[in-house]
């Protein structure tokens, strides 16, 4: 079987991810009155927002928020892509200072899936639960985890470790067979 090559993150990508950490209360705060000045100028509603989260959450296996110009989402997609897994990319805007109401109203609803409600984007579901972001996606694969198989013809990726936190967060909403198509 052929060996799957999933990219480390570039370690200037590493260190600003640890770096983020210390500003997570500005950034809080900022996220927070952007949303409530541009939620509220553009009528968002929360309820609404908070709900097309759930359904895209529980409509994908593997779902990711990014912003098109973060160094953050590009390396998260490009480990995705690196997997060859099947998700959903959507993208809130370019960069947070650049996002309208809807886009504010639904950073911090994000803020809300994750421990210590981090603001900041790439936001990762898989199995409908939070991961994290870019650092934690890193850290979810290694290439034990990765398994090739053949099955009626077409390529199936399999990630035992991949499974076995989703389990751990969504027990029974999973067969014990769960799969993840991969792109041919």
């Amino acid at each position: 079987p052929d060996a799957l090559s999933i990219p480390p993150p570039t370690p200037a990508i590493k260190l600003a991810a640890n770096g983020m950490t210390l500003l997570k209360p500005i950034f809080a705060l900022e996220a927070n009155l952007q949303a409530a000045v541009l939620g509220a100028i553009s009528k968002v509603d929360k309820e609404a927002v908070a709900s097309d989260i759930a359904t895209l959450k529980n409509e994908n296996d593997v779902l990711i928020y990014t912003y098109g110009l973060s160094p953050f989402s590009s390396e998260a997609v490009s480990i995705l892509e690196a997997t060859g897994c099947e998700y959903t990319n959507i993208e809130l805007g370019k960069e947070w200072f650049l996002l309208g109401g809807e886009g504010s109203e639904t950073r911090v609803a994000l803020s809300k899936e994750v421990d210590g409600g981090a603001t900041s984007l790439p936001k990762i579901f898989i199995g409908g639960e939070c991961i994290g972001g870019c650092a934690e996606l890193a850290n979810f694969f290694t290439p034990d985890d990765v398994i090739w198989d053949v099955h009626g013809g077409l390529p199936y990726t399999t990630w035992t470790r991949l499974q076995t936190k989703i389990r751990s967060h969504v027990h029974d909403s999973i067969k014990s067979s769960t799969t993840f198509r991969c792109r041919d």
